[in-house]
């Protein structure tokens, strides 16, 4: 509920406060006294274009404030984007001379986008020629579900869909991974195979560079063993045979000195150590080359190379890494082809699911089609609109959608005999403004609307029509705050508050002023309204006689 309205040094206002019923609120005044003013201040508070030339004075800046009772639906909102919570929610717009806005909620700044969703929630502004509600199948839905009770149906089975979305999406996101891997699995998968063909363990490579050196260095380990032989036990001058001989002058000494005994011991370990070493090169496999497949050694170990040179590594360990790798990466791929088949699983089942609850709101639905047909045509012909229809065009969908099932679309036809068409195209702008406040008298008793703001909704429309719409206003401002602004005495006499907007020219620029009307103004604006500005006796009996009062 709006409760209070600041406008300050905006276009013709030099400063405005107003107080506002929390039932019909009706503002008059002749034509250019301002009231537009006001609704262009309102809409700027809710995020409207912001243009330096609204400013009244200059040297000063232009500021519009209101202060909204809070509901749950807005302290949700202010948690959701971190805002203070005050006993009210206080909005305000501030546009400077040269040119730059700020917007505030309960004193901290915010965006202008942020702004916006604060003000659809708490304003519903309904101007003749910008009527989005009447021609919103949005609206129709809701208008529709509200008369069903099918409010907290439509809700869960919303919550349900949006999850169903969200995993529609995610199996989407999924497959198409699938796809774009599929072709590096491909390869991932024939790399894979190239290094695992080889069966390659820690130190295979090394061992195989070793066991090439050690092949191609053959003949030379063989003369090494023949020449080593030969120096140690068979040529003339043979290392075991001078050591005899060296052993055999010592040995002669030794009893002469342990020393010398020490030294003979000593060259006979040499003799020895000398005759095992011989022994040991003779008993080598200096032929187990032949033994060994040259070549298939040689094409492993230039297979290795090949892919240590086409992978950029160093050593034959990093292929094993690789392996490591590519495993996980392709049991990665297994793992999201196993999430599409759950995900496919889970979204039949929910599909089912869904088209259940779907059914059965589509049920309701249309049990209340025409009485929703019924009460709207009632109205518009209490409002002379005898020949104005309105007609329900209900499909049932294969697919489901975020309403169901239904394909549900309001239509009208403004004279007899006429087809029924969407309203924006067949409807005029007072036949869209009747028949909005129709739609909204039935839907007040079952949706929790914000403020709703009529701008002259009436225009072309007086006497009985006239009071029966004021009457229609009266009726929804019970369970919901109205402001209407009207040329209609006959709107204007319902009202619970009444403030009338003027233009005082006595200065040297023009004012536009507003005030609140108590019971007698409130007869006399009307009185005015009904004569002309003729404040006539009759004028005042007649305005007396609709406001109600002796």
């Amino acid at each position: 509920m709006l409760i209070s309205l600041l406008v300050r040094n905006y276009a013709l206002i030099e400063e405005v406060r107003l107080e506002f019923d929390a039932g019909l609120n009706i503002i008059t005044g002749e034509t250019g006294a301002g009231k537009s003013i006001l609704l262009g201040a309102i809409q700027l508070l809710l995020g409207g274009r912001a243009d330096k030339k609204q400013i009244y004075d200059v040297s000063k800046k232009c500021i519009a404030e209101a202060n909204f009772a809070n509901s749950d639906t807005i302290l949700k909102l202010l948690e959701d984007h971190d805002l203070d919570v005050e006993d009210n929610l206080v909005i305000r717009r501030e546009l400077s001379p040269s040119g730059k806005s700020r917007a505030f909620i309960n004193d901290t700044p915010v965006s202008v986008a942020i702004l916006r969703e604060f003000g659809a929630l708490l304003i519903d502004l309904n101007r003749q020629h910008e009527l989005l509600d009447v021609q919103s199948v949005e609206f129709h839905y809701q208008l529709i579900d509200a008369l069903a009770n099918s409010k907290k149906d439509k809700e869960h089975y919303s919550q349900s869909y949006q999850t169903f979305n969200v995993s529609k999406k995610r199996l989407v996101k999924l497959k198409e991974e699938a796809a774009a891997h599929l072709k590096e699995s491909n390869y991932l998968k024939f790399q894979l195979d190239e290094v695992e063909a080889l069966e390659l363990k820690e130190g295979d490579y090394a061992s195989l560079e070793s066991q090439l050196e050690k092949l191609s260095k053959q003949e030379d380990i063989l003369r090494a063993s023949q020449q080593s032989e030969q120096v140690l036990v068979s040529s003339e001058q043979a290392i075991t045979d001078q050591l005899r001989l060296l052993y055999s002058i010592w040995n002669d000494l030794s009893q002469l000195d342990d020393t010398y005994a020490s030294i003979a011991e000593r060259i006979l370990a040499l003799i020895e150590e000398s005759t095992d070493l011989a022994s040991e090169i003779a008993g080598m496999d200096h032929n187990n080359a032949d033994l060994v497949d040259r070549e298939a050694l040689e094409e492993r170990y230039s297979q290795i190379s090949q892919l240590l040179l086409k992978h950029q590594l160093q050593d034959a360990n990093g292929l094993l890494e690789l392996v490591d790798v590519w495993t996980s990466e392709l049991s990665s791929s297994q793992d999201r082809d196993q999430e599409i088949k759950q995900i496919e699983e889970e979204l039949t089942k929910t599909e089912q699911a869904l088209r259940q609850q779907a059914k059965g709101l589509s049920a309701k639905r249309i049990k209340h089609f025409s009485s929703l047909e019924n009460k709207v045509n009632a109205l518009l012909d209490r409002l002379g609109m005898q020949h104005a229809k309105i007609t329900v065009d209900h499909t049932l969908s294969d697919t489901l959608n975020q309403h169901g099932l239904d394909l549900i679309e309001i239509l009208f036809s403004s004279n007899k005999g006429s087809d029924y068409r969407q309203i924006k195209s067949v409807a005029s702008g007072g036949e869209m403004s009747r028949l909005m406040l129709c739609m909204k008298t039935i839907a007040a008793e079952k949706i929790a609307f914000p403020t709703l703001i009529f701008d002259e909704i009436d225009t072309g429309v007086s006497g009985e029509i006239a009071h029966k719409m004021g009457s229609m206003l009266k009726q929804i401002s019970k369970g919901h705050q109205v402001i209407v602004i009207t040329h209609s005495p006959q709107v204007a006499a319902q009202s619970n508050r009444h403030f009338e907007v003027f233009k005082d020219s006595s200065g040297e620029r023009s004012l536009s002023l507003v005030r609140q009307l108590d019971e007698s103004d409130k007869i006399e604006a009307i009185a005015r309204m009904l004569s002309g500005n003729q404040l006539t006796e009759t004028a005042l009996e007649n305005a007396r006689d609709l406001i109600g009062v002796n």
